[in-house]
């Protein structure tokens, strides 16, 4: 860029059809090369605040559905992954555009004038806010990970607790199984008539009075 020429290099055709794009949507003409530039630079970040409050919408959903136990849970570490990693590289456009602004507004070869370097001065402002609003919402998306993260890890704990529980309830059980089934010759239950009801009745009061004394100390609920 000099005082009479703007030079943009893009081998893909993006530029070419920004600018046809911003000579349809701008009535007004532009009164400089700067001014072009920055119009070029504004038309690339017209609309990021919508996006990224829709970004910021997005996570919010998710991290509803965590919470409220939804079945689509299985695929939030990938969901979240993905998002921090398309997150950084907005930050990264983000610190792109803020470094080009901030080199104009140093205007170190005198190419612009003073009211010239103001609008590059608030772009760079605004620049600034929208990538701290995009770190913003990668924190939100690790915070929403580590939620997702505790609450596997509470029903994991409610699993095993569950199952522990359960060995514990039939300990007794696999104690006698293990003590009658010794068969020493002179156990008088083997020969016993109602050794095996007594056997049986006996195993069926130690797991009521096992659950219910669980029960009462609240371990069986989740």
């Amino acid at each position: 860029m000099d005082k009479n020429r703007l030079i943009l290099i893009d081998d893909s055709g993006e530029a070419e059809k920004m600018l046809r794009e911003m000579e349809r949507l701008q009535s007004y003409d532009k009164t400089c090369v700067s001014h072009m530039l920055f119009e070029f630079l504004e038309y690339q970040v017209k609309d990021e605040i919508e996006f990224l409050q829709k970004y910021e919408e997005g996570l919010t959903e998710m991290e509803d559905r965590i919470m409220s136990g939804g079945r689509d849970r299985n695929d939030v570490p990938g969901t979240i992954l993905r998002a921090r990693k398309e997150l950084a590289k907005i930050v990264s456009y983000y610190g792109q555009l803020l470094n080009i602004s901030q080199t104009l507004t140093e205007n170190y070869n005198g190419l612009l004038q003073d009211e010239e370097c103001a609008r590059f001065r608030l772009f760079s402002g605004r620049m600034a806010r929208l990538s701290e609003y995009g770190k913003e919402l990668r924190e939100y998306a690790l915070q929403i990970r580590e939620m997702y993260q505790v609450r596997m890890d509470v029903k994991q704990n409610h699993v095993l607790s569950f199952l522990t529980m359960v060995t514990a309830i039939f300990m007794p059980l696999t104690l006698i199984a293990g003590w009658y089934g010794m068969n020493f010759k002179n156990m008088p239950e083997l020969h016993w008539d109602y050794g095996y009801l007594v056997c049986v009745a006996a195993s069926a009061v130690i797991i009521m009075a096992e659950i219910w004394y669980f029960n009462k100390n609240g371990w069986l609920k989740k």
